[in-house]
């Protein structure tokens, strides 16, 4: 009897094509995962989305840091193996293959845009080791950094082909697109 009127007031009822708790208003614990409030409404807990698009905010303005599976799933308040579950249905790839794609892609902005030298670049996007950066870099995108330096000044000069032409992380780069 008691347990009928307990799922009564705790039951999460729909609300915006959602279900959200209605009846019970519970202040949310110190170390529980921070939940959203509308004046006079029920807690909301953020949704699995919500939780990853946070460490993807989080990686993007640490990319220079080391960052561990360990602190990106703290971020999302949640378990490492639950993390890794949803960031992989999610955004399609491991938390930590995302991170180096993000770093390969911010490695590939400051070489198209800036004139710092590689081993900076590197360090810039959180490699101390140069070498394992353009190891890293050669296999994101088929070139290394210094032949895709080249090729975007072409691009810009209007000379060749390069970085405007098609040399990004996730596309196959062709024979045209490389530097002879």
């Amino acid at each position: 009897m008691l347990n009928t009127a307990l799922n009564a007031v705790t039951r999460p009822q729909p609300v915006g094509g959602q279900f959200r708790p209605h009846s019970v208003e519970r202040e949310p614990e110190a170390s529980a995962a921070p939940r959203l409030q509308a004046p006079g409404h029920a807690w909301i807990i953020p949704s699995n989305d919500e939780k990853v698009e946070r460490s993807v905010v989080y990686m993007k303005t640490h990319l220079s840091e080391p960052l561990t599976a360990k602190k990106i799933a703290a971020v999302a308040h949640v378990s490492c193996s639950h993390f890794f579950v949803l960031f992989k249905r999610r955004m399609q790839k491991s938390p930590i293959e995302y991170f180096i794609i993000l770093r390969m892609e911010e490695g590939a902005r400051l070489l198209e845009y800036t004139r710092m030298a590689i081993k900076d670049v590197a360090l810039a996007v959180g490699y101390k080791d140069p070498f394992y950066f353009s190891r890293l870099f050669k296999l994101a995108y088929k070139i290394p950094p210094t032949g895709y330096r080249l090729a975007a000044q072409q691009a810009r000069s209007g000379n060749g082909y390069g970085a405007a032409a098609g040399l990004r992380h996730d596309r196959q780069v062709t024979e045209r697109s490389t530097v002879s």
